[in-house]
């Protein structure tokens, strides 16, 4: 056997094995990879049997509890009323703080205002009108914009049909160019459980998470 031939068997015998080696490495990934995505599908699955199950145990406790003596219907009552108020207290900040023109804010009292006594509505510390002194819209002239984010609500319990309340409420406003900028405004409530709406709304502080910045 010659030298050459030698030299291209061996060249021949390497290349073979490389591509036989290569080929077993990308099946091994592909079993790997669809190993993962098996993985990922699975714990997804599970994640969503576990909300499912959170909640029917919930719903569950709350019917339980309702059958029980007058302390555990007395909770049940409480839970119920806690869960109505956050979601009310967040529909009414998302109307309140969310909007992009002078049609917007204006329109927010008559949104809320299955929501909230009259005496809310006619409180100007919400409900400002968005006139200037020449008689236009300072929301059209500034271009003031604001976007609701989230509330965490904190309220007591029921005394004489009413809940006090604590929210903390997110949002992002902006004025012309300038880049938005993260607020917090913290409210004091009152929830009446009879009428089944805030009897007042009223802002006691507010913090910048984050300054606006000039567009460059």
């Amino acid at each position: 056997m010659t030298r050459e031939i030698k030299v291209i068997l061996g060249s021949s015998i390497i290349l073979i094995v490389s591509l036989i080696i290569t080929g077993f490495f990308r099946y091994e990934q592909r079993k790997i990879n669809q190993t993962e995505v098996s993985y990922e599908q699975k714990l997804t699955k599970e994640q969503r049997k576990l909300a499912t199950v959170k909640e029917v145990t919930h719903e569950e406790l709350l019917k339980e509890a309702k059958k029980g003596d007058s302390i555990q219907k007395e909770t049940a009552n409480q839970i119920e009323i806690s869960q109505t108020v956050s979601s009310k207290a967040t529909q009414l900040f998302r109307v309140l703080l969310t909007f992009e023109n002078s049609d917007q804010y204006n329109r927010r009292a008559k949104v809320v205002k299955d929501l909230v006594t009259p005496d809310v509505l006619k409180d100007k510390n919400l409900f400002v009108s968005d006139k200037d002194v020449t008689g236009n819209s300072f929301i059209d002239t500034l271009k003031l914009k604001s976007q609701f984010e989230n509330a965490e609500i904190y309220n007591s319990i029921v005394e004489n049909n009413e809940v006090r309340i604590i929210a903390q409420v997110t949002y992002s406003s902006s004025k012309g160019d300038n880049q938005a900028g993260t607020k917090q405004d913290i409210y004091e409530m009152s929830y009446n459980t009879q009428s089944n709406k805030f009897t007042q709304v009223k802002k006691i502080g507010s913090l910048d998470i984050a300054q606006p910045l000039s567009k460059r």
